[in-house]
C-alpha cells in the first residue's frame, strides 16, 4: 500500500506533463498553420495586386507608345485632309465662277431660251419616228384605241390631249372650248392635199396646235429671241401639253433626246468652249507662278549653298589654326646632333618624326631643343627599375626614383628639375630672379 502512491503519483504527474506537451505542441500548430494560411491568402493578394498593376502599366505603356507612333501619322492626315478639303472647295469655287460666267456672260442667254428654242426646233421637225417631246405625245396618243397606229390621231384622241393638259378647258370663259378644239381639228385634217382624210398627221396636227395657242394666248408677246408665233407655241407646249401625266412619262423616257435634254447638253458644250480659255489663262497664270517659284526656290538654295560654303570654309580655317595652336604645346622641335636634321616629339604619344606634322599647318614650334651626343646626354635612370627617368630624390636615402617606383614613404623628398630647354634631363643650374 505505500508503493501504490509512490508509483501512481509520478505517473500521473508524467501524463499531465506529457498533456501539456501534446497540447502547447497541438497549439503551436494550429497556429503556425492558421498563421500560414493567413500569409498565403496575403501572398496571394498582394501577387494578384502586382499582377494587376503590372497589367495596367504595360497596357498605359502600349498606349502610350501606340499614341506616340500614331500621333505624327494623325496629324499629317489632319493636315492632308485639310489642304485637301481647301483645295475641294477652291476647285469648287472655280467651276462655279467658270460656269457662271460662260452661262451668264459669254453666251447673254438664259436656259429658258434654250429650252424654247430646242423646243420650236424639234417640234417643226416632219420626220418619222424623230425623238423629241411632241412627236412622242402624238405617237402616244395615236396608239389609244388603236395598237399599232402611230402616225395618224382622231378627233377623240385630240379631244383628250386637250383635256388632260392641265389649264386648258378647266375655265371655259377663259379657256378653250371643246367646239374651238373640234373647229380646229376639223380645219386643219386636210392640210396635206388629202380633203377626205378624218384623221390629223403630224403636220396637220403641228399647224391645229399652233392655232390652239393662238386662239388661247390673245394677248400680244413680246419675245425677244424668237418670233411671237414661236413663243406662243413654246409657252403653249411648256405650260400645258407638255405638263400632263402622259407627257411626262414620255419626257423621262426620252432622257436626253427631250428638249430639257438637249438644251442642257447645248449648254455644257458652250459652257466648255467659254471655260476653255479661262483654264488655259488659268494654266498660264499657274505655270509662270510655278516657275516663279521654282526661280525663288532655286535662288534661295543658291544662296544657302553659297553661305553654307562660306562657313565651311571660315569653320575649316578657324578649326586648323586652333589646331596649329593647340599642337604647337604638344610638339616639341628637337635638332639631332649628329645628321643636324630636325625632328618632331609628340610629349602626349611619346612618337617623334623627321617631317613635320600637319597639324602644325603654317605655325612652328619655337625654340627648337639640340640634343646632346651620347657622352653628354646626362640623364639618371631610377634605381629600381632602371627603364624610366628619375623624377625623385630621397634625401634621407639619397637615391633617385620614378614615381611608379615610390616606396619611401615617411622620408623627405624633393622633385628633381628638368631642363627648361630639352625638359627631359636634369637640370645642373638653377637661376633665382630678384626683383
Amino acid at each position: 500500500m505505500q508503493l501504490f502512491p509512490h508509483l501512481w503519483l509520478p505517473r500521473q504527474i508524467q501524463r499531465k506533463h506529457k498533456n501539456r506537451v501534446a497540447s502547447c505542441v497541438s497549439w503551436s500548430m494550429i497556429k503556425m498553420f492558421s498563421s500560414s494560411r493567413v500569409k498565403a491568402r496575403c501572398a496571394t493578394q498582394i501577387a494578384n495586386t502586382w499582377r494587376c498593376y503590372q497589367s495596367k502599366q504595360e497596357n498605359k505603356f502600349r498606349s502610350a507608345a501606340t499614341m506616340n507612333i500614331a500621333s505624327p501619322i494623325i496629324s499629317l492626315a489632319r493636315v492632308y485632309l485639310s489642304r485637301k478639303r481647301i483645295v475641294d472647295q477652291h476647285n469648287t469655287l472655280h467651276r462655279n465662277a467658270e460656269r457662271h460666267f460662260s452661262g451668264r456672260a459669254m453666251f447673254k442667254q438664259t436656259r429658258v431660251t434654250v429650252i424654247c428654242r430646242q423646243i420650236t426646233q424639234q417640234s417643226s421637225l416632219i420626220i418619222a419616228d424623230y425623238p423629241s417631246d411632241l412627236h412622242e405625245i402624238f405617237r402616244r396618243y395615236c396608239t389609244l384605241g388603236q395598237k399599232g397606229n402611230t402616225g395618224q390621231m382622231s378627233l377623240g384622241n385630240f379631244l383628250r390631249l386637250i383635256k388632260e393638259a392641265p389649264n386648258l378647258t378647266r375655265q371655259p370663259t377663259e379657256g378653250l372650248a371643246q367646239s374651238d378644239v373640234e373647229l380646229a381639228f376639223m380645219k386643219h385634217r386636210g392640210t396635206n392635199g388629202k380633203k377626205s382624210e378624218s384623221h390629223l398627221r403630224y403636220d396637220d396636227f403641228l399647224n391645229a396646235i399652233q392655232s390652239l395657242a393662238k386662239q388661247f394666248f390673245t394677248a400680244p408677246f413680246n419675245f425677244k429671241h424668237c418670233s411671237e408665233a414661236d413663243a406662243r407655241l413654246c409657252t403653249f407646249l411648256q405650260k400645258h401639253l407638255f405638263q400632263s401625266k402622259v407627257a411626262e412619262r414620255c419626257t423621262s423616257k426620252l432622257l436626253a433626246d427631250s428638249c430639257v435634254g438637249r438644251a442642257d447638253v447645248v449648254l455644257e458644250i458652250l459652257a466648255r468652249k467659254a471655260a476653255a480659255p479661262w483654264r488655259g489663262y488659268k494654266l498660264r497664270s499657274g505655270a509662270e507662278m510655278q516657275k516663279k517659284l521654282s526661280c525663288a526656290h532655286l535662288k534661295q538654295a543658291s544662296e544657302w549653298k553659297a553661305a553654307v560654303s562660306l562657313q565651311r570654309v571660315w569653320r575649316g580655317a578657324e578649326g586648323r589654326s586652333r589646331t596649329a595652336y593647340l599642337a604647337q604645346d604638344t610638339y616639341e622641335k628637337c635638332v639631332d646632333s649628329q645628321t643636324g636634321c630636325v625632328f618632331w616629339f609628340n610629349k602626349a604619344l611619346e612618337l617623334s618624326s623627321w617631317t613635320k606634322p600637319r597639324s602644325l599647318a603654317w605655325l612652328d614650334v619655337a625654340n627648337p631643343i639640340l640634343m646632346p651626343d651620347e657622352h653628354l646626354l646626362y640623364e639618371v635612370k631610377c634605381r629600381h627599375c632602371a627603364l624610366s627617368a628619375a623624377q625623385r630624390h630621397c634625401l634621407d636615402c639619397n637615391e633617385f626614383y620614378c614615381l611608379a617606383c615610390e616606396s619611401h614613404k615617411g622620408h623627405l623628398t624633393s622633385k628633381i628639375n628638368n631642363c627648361m630647354q630639352c625638359h627631359f634631363q636634369i637640370s645642373r643650374r638653377a637661376v633665382s630672379f630678384a626683383f
